[in-house]
């Protein structure tokens, strides 16, 4: 029976692996984009993948006003002008990833 309950285990967790493939291959409008425009709710677009960073603009090294320039907006030239080329910022938007524009 452990065997089972293992098995069923493996399967739910598969099923949320899933669930976040499909979050992050949602199709956002720039419209939907511009209406996150606050400390509220701060969407914004690098290199045409859509992130959410509400929750990241308080934990910004630089500070919360450089993040809250982007949102609503198309952040790409922004964001790679200031961290272009370096591995770990990159690797931390990952991780707010909500779509790609549509």
């Amino acid at each position: 029976q452990d065997n089972v309950d293992t098995s069923a285990g493996d399967q739910s967790n598969a099923n949320t692996s899933t669930q976040t493939e499909s979050d992050s291959a949602k199709t956002i409008s720039m419209t939907e984009v511009q209406s996150a425009n606050n400390e509220q709710k701060c969407w914004t677009v690098i290199e045409g993948s859509v992130y959410d960073l509400t929750d990241w603009a308080a934990k910004h090294p630089g500070g919360k006003q450089n993040i809250l320039k982007l949102c609503g907006t198309d952040g790409t030239s922004f964001f790679n002008g200031k961290h272009g080329g370096q591995p770990q910022p990159v690797s931390t938007l990952e991780g707010y990833k909500i779509g790609t524009l549509e």
